[in-house]
């Protein structure tokens, strides 16, 4: 199952090319597990805005070729923004002119749910096991207290259930018994009998055989590549830790200034607040300049590195 860890929106704050964020971060490895076709799109994804459409279309061909070289979310995240960007109107225009490209077929997580397995108080013989009673769908996606919760309330309502059951078994060792054994195999409802609140197994069991058969047109259908999506959103669960492997933590990117100057920032450039980098200075020469300037200060800043002057505040 495809898990989230978010590296593509971590190394789109530090990218520019391929060539610089591979040459001037020298903790790349930090931000995530990335590979030549992580940077190589990533280059091409950030020209999309500043070379309009034709880029939009190199694009396009490249994440067909590179896409089978990096995981499932950095296509889906590449996929999803374009859809939602300014360039939106285009996209499909360029993927249905270029015949038809892997990863852009539609595949929402409920395609193929009438496969799905959802077993619920209505279709499950008594004495087998507790269910949620909730669909695939929704399962996928609830966190584990919730499950945890809807399993609890559903296994009392099934032991009052199975304790009723247990003494018409004592009183009645004929029909109830013989509803004991054929109800799990879908078999007790083919004749008559006089029984209440009998379990519809034959929806289960039908719906069993359906979805192997059901999953193999979703698969032929998408096709492998945008199958791997579709089970991304499919199987996804924000709340497992498992399958969400995505941290916020303060990482420290160290980036190379000048060839003997390595400074830490965070992901988008600031240098940290620390009594180390205040006492930091740097050195600015040009053809009549040479100064010697503090970074966390209004010349360090590259500001006229000329003592200010203090004026009274008067009204004008």
């Amino acid at each position: 199952m495809s898990s989230i860890n978010k590296k593509v929106e971590r190394l789109r704050a530090v990218e520019t090319t391929a060539q610089q964020v591979s040459a001037l971060i020298v903790n790349l490895s930090a931000l995530g597990d990335f590979n030549e076709a992580d940077l190589e799109l990533m280059e091409s994804f950030k020209s999309i805005l500043h070379l309009g459409t034709n880029q939009l279309d190199k694009f396009i061909e490249l994440l067909d070729e590179k896409g089978k070289d990096v995981d499932d979310y950095t296509i889906y995240y590449y996929i999803n923004q374009l859809r939602q960007g300014p360039l939106k109107f285009f996209v499909s225009q360029l993927v249905d002119s270029n015949g038809g490209k892997k990863y852009w077929k539609l595949s929402p997580d409920i395609m193929g749910c009438l496969g799905n397995r959802n077993l619920s108080q209505v279709n499950i013989p008594l004495f087998t096991a507790d269910i949620p009673d909730v669909n695939v769908n929704s399962k996928t996606k609830l966190p584990e207290f919730m499950l945890t919760n809807i399993n609890d309330s559903n296994s009392v309502c099934n032991n009052i259930q199975a304790l009723a059951f247990t003494g018409l078994l004592e009183l009645d060792e004929g029909e109830a018994s013989k509803r004991f054994d054929l109800e799990p195999q879908g078999t007790y409802n083919k004749t008559p009998h006089g029984s209440y609140s009998v379990s519809d197994v034959e929806t289960k069991i039908t719906n069993q055989e359906l979805t192997d058969p059901i999953e193999q047109e979703v698969i032929t259908y998408l096709g492998e590549d945008d199958y791997r999506l579709y089970l991304l959103k499919k199987g996804f669960n924000p709340y497992s830790n498992t399958l969400n492997n995505n941290k916020t933590t303060n990482i420290k990117v160290q980036r190379i200034i000048s060839p003997d100057t390595i400074i830490e920032t965070d992901i988008v450039g600031n240098t940290f607040e620390t009594d180390e980098a205040r006492a930091y200075t740097i050195n600015v020469i040009t053809a009549d300049k040479n100064i010697k300037a503090s970074l966390h200060t209004v010349d360090g800043q590259l500001g006229s590195a000329q003592p200010i002057k203090r004026e009274p505040i008067t009204l004008q």
